[in-house]
């Protein structure tokens, strides 16, 4: 094999090992709101207004289940929990909106007690490693936060706004 073959293949491995390395963890303090935020903006570019907004009036919140890869590619949409029945048509959507875009969301952990960043990141990402695992599963709430200062903010604004308003105001600012 020549060397140019050669340095080609050791730079293939190492850029294969090390994104395998590698996960889209996160320890911030907003970590849920961002994936929430994605999840909504994914929501407004793949569904209908109308059906957003009825979403609102009807008071329906709802979690989603994602098997993501270590970067938070999404792999596969497991379910979700509302006390609304939804279309699974939504959710077919939205997922394939995130794949097009290539939108990925973290993995939120908190970190723990008495461990740094590095060290913090070092044992999820061992515990996460553990037993060839490719797929982790996550969950992403919508409207999740995004609204909850809604009813405070707009008593306290000189012009009203609508919750769909709110809703793209908040998923901009944390997306």
């Amino acid at each position: 094999m020549g060397n140019s073959r050669m340095t080609i293949l050791i730079f293939t491995l190492l850029i294969a090992s090390s994104s395998y390395s590698q996960f889209n963890i996160s320890f911030e303090r907003d970590c849920l709101v961002k994936n929430s935020a994605m999840l909504g903006y994914s929501l407004i570019k793949s569904v209908h207004r109308d059906s957003i907004i009825g979403l609102f009036e009807n008071n329906i919140q709802f979690i989603t289940f994602w098997d993501v890869d270590s970067l938070g590619n999404i792999v596969q949409f497991k379910g979700y929990r509302s006390k609304a029945k939804l279309s699974k048509s939504v959710f077919d959507k939205v997922e394939a909106y995130f794949r097009r875009n290539k939108f990925h969301f973290s993995i939120c952990y908190e970190a723990p007690v008495g461990l740094n960043r590095r060290e913090s990141y070092q044992l999820i990402r061992n515990d996460l490693m553990q037993n060839g695992r490719t797929t982790y599963s996550i969950n992403v709430a919508f409207p999740g936060e995004l609204m909850t200062f809604y009813e405070y903010d707009n008593r306290k604004a000189k012009c009203k706004m609508s919750k769909y308003r709110y809703l793209t105001k908040q998923i901009n600012k944390n997306r």
